[in-house]
């Protein structure tokens, strides 16, 4: 039972956009599908405790890193009034940087097949198809097509801004705002991890190609760059040579160049594109971010304010921003140096496992989706990793770092 439950959580993911659809669109639960999957995770590592014994369950190096900032986080819960407004289930069982630490300890312990990645790649071609399919008609024929009634609200209040300024979220509205960046483009880097590890063809670029599209029609800069960005894993595959690495850097010139001309035919004006939105004054808030850092920062160093805004800095904002737009800036204000440094320095544990398991197996496309994380939030606050591409990044890692023969194979479950 526990090796199905376990199957079907991990085959579940990918129908992540569906269950937020399901649980607040139709239903209209407050219940994140994430967090949902969390606490399923917490389920599954009783059982597993329960069945194997805690101390046969392996944990990633960087877990003590993650449950010391969890645990920071649920402590500052008790100072900064989180208690008082959401009360402490939640604190608990919406805690996103504990539930990670359950879905790492399920990864840690398990095997996955052949099969099994192949399953999800072809979930991902079908992620890919829907989400363009419905980007097309949000931009072409109904801007609120599948989109939740506050999104609505957001959009009709941004619409002034212009066509460029509206974010359109795709398949993703029913998730976090940043989904379409932070589980999306993940996902497209696993699948161009996948093909590069294997064997790039035709049909791998058209599916790219869309996949593009979609990013670019999302108008969200920090997307559009992770997506050009994950194709540098290129570079790094030791078992290419110099002149099919070329040929590959060519290949994503003449992409970049296919998604333009697919923008065109889609009724985007490159130059307007490129005035109002990618140069366009928004981006001065990351501008603003650190002249608040600068302000405030000093007056709450050590452990910080305890909330992304307060009194003093929204006063100080006028309007101009709704926070210190710069996650790693936003983090001391916040955390102060204590709390920021403990997640920096998890993440960085993070990154450079993944790293160190992509030079093992030549497979690079689970870091740089983590990487696609780390740089978002040079443009935007977002501390957790609990977002479902994301989580499919260690599950990649995992299977490439394990039939490259670099793990021991007894793990207390296959899948």
């Amino acid at each position: 039972m526990l090796t199905i439950i376990t199957k079907y959580f991990f085959y579940l993911l990918a129908f992540t956009p569906i269950i937020g659809y399901l649980l607040r669109g139709l239903y209209g639960l407050k219940v994140a599908a994430i967090t949902l999957f969390g606490n399923i995770a917490l389920f599954v590592v009783i059982l597993m405790t329960i069945k194997f014994g805690y101390l046969a369950l392996k944990k990633p190096k960087y877990f003590m890193l993650g449950m010391l900032f969890a645990i920071y986080w649920f402590i500052w819960g008790q100072f900064n009034g989180i208690v008082e407004f959401s009360g402490l289930p939640k604190l608990i069982f919406a805690n996103p940087f504990l539930l990670i630490l359950f879905v790492f300890i399920i990864i840690e312990n398990t095997s996955f097949s052949e099969r099994f990645i192949k399953r999800l790649i072809l979930l991902f071609k079908i992620t890919i198809v829907i989400s363009f399919i419905v980007s097309l008609i949000q931009v072409l024929v109904d801007s609120h097509f599948f989109y939740p009634q506050q999104l609505i609200e957001e959009t009709d209040t941004m619409s002034e801004l212009g066509f460029y300024e509206i974010r359109n979220q795709s398949i993703f509205g029913y998730l976090d705002q940043n989904d379409i960046g932070l589980s999306f483009v993940p996902i497209i880097s696993l699948f161009v991890g996948y093909h590069f590890y294997n064997k790039n063809n035709l049909i791998f670029m058209i599916f790219v190609i869309i996949a593009g599209l979609v990013c670019f029609l999302t108008n969200g800069r920090y997307v559009m760059i992770n997506f050009i960005l994950i194709f540098c894993q290129v570079f790094f595959l030791k078992n290419l040579t110099l002149f099919k690495k070329i040929r590959y850097l060519v290949s994503s010139v003449i992409l970049i160049g296919l998604i333009i001309t697919g923008l065109t035919y889609l009724g985007y004006d490159i130059n307007d594109f490129w005035e109002e939105r990618i140069m366009s004054e928004s981006g001065n808030s990351r501008i603003i971010a650190f002249d608040m850092f600068g302000r405030f920062f000093g007056e709450h160093p050590l452990f910080g304010t305890g909330v992304r805004t307060n009194n003093e800095l929204m006063s100080a904002l006028y309007g101009r921003s709704s926070q210190i737009h710069v996650g790693y800036l936003s983090a001391f204000f916040e955390w102060g140096i204590v709390g920021a440094s403990l997640i920096f320095i998890y993440w960085y544990r993070i990154a450079k496992d993944l790293y160190k398991k992509a030079k093992l197996s030549l497979f690079y496309g689970a870091f740089f989706g983590f990487m696609t994380f780390l740089i978002a939030n040079t443009v935007l606050v977002q501390y957790t990793i609990l977002f479902y591409g994301l989580i499919y990044c260690f599950v990649f890692s995992k299977y490439y770092y394990n039939i490259a023969g670099f793990e021991n194979k007894n793990h207390l479950i296959s899948i």
